[in-house]
């Protein structure tokens, strides 16, 4: 059946008129908020095809991750293998300080934190809501420029902060030390 009453199957579910309750709001094939259709597709499945697709990929990173911490007492592998910082070095202490309110320490420990929240907002902007090959280069150049910016703000703080500021601190609990000390 075509038309504009026409039932959908989205993954072997129909859909069908349904209430939602916290909005309020009436869902249909008729409505404007059905679903936010938006270059065609569904955006509600394209999420769900990219958690599909990518859930192993994140449950084995979380791993990894758990394996540093309980190992190594770090999660960074630059810090666990040669007790430097690595670019992204006080990232998880920016984001904790920006969730606990504290936004100006969030700024001084990790600037390029809120570089990364905006980054988020362009890719699901770009990915879920627009989806227009357009807006892929201006996200792929802006994430270009913050890498290289990132980078040298990396440099500068080495330059700067290394080894006695935090997070700029150098860690003699790491391998290299380990063996340089334990072999020669």
């Amino acid at each position: 059946m075509q038309g504009k009453y026409a039932v959908k199957k989205v993954y072997g579910v129909r859909r069908v008129r349904r209430w939602i309750v916290s909005t309020s709001l009436w869902i249909g094939e008729d409505s404007l908020l059905q679903g936010y259709k938006v270059g065609g597709k569904d955006m509600w499945g394209l999420l769900k095809k990219d958690i599909d697709t990518h859930w192993k990929s994140v449950v084995f990173m979380l791993v990894i991750v758990a394996a540093f911490v309980k190992c190594f007492g770090a999660a960074c592998v630059s810090r666990v293998f040669i007790g430097v910082p690595c670019p992204a070095c006080g990232m998880t202490r920016a984001a904790f300080l920006f969730l606990t309110g504290h936004w100006l320490e969030s700024l001084k420990m990790q600037p390029f934190f809120y570089a990364l929240l905006v980054g988020i907002v362009l890719f699901v902007l770009y990915r879920y809501i627009i989806r227009k090959e357009k807006y892929k280069k201006i996200f792929y150049c802006y994430s270009m420029v913050m890498l290289v910016a990132a980078i040298g703000f990396y440099l500068y703080r080495m330059i700067r902060f290394f080894p006695d500021v935090p997070p700029m601190t150098y860690s003699k609990q790491n391998l290299l030390y380990y063996i340089i000390h334990k072999w020669l």
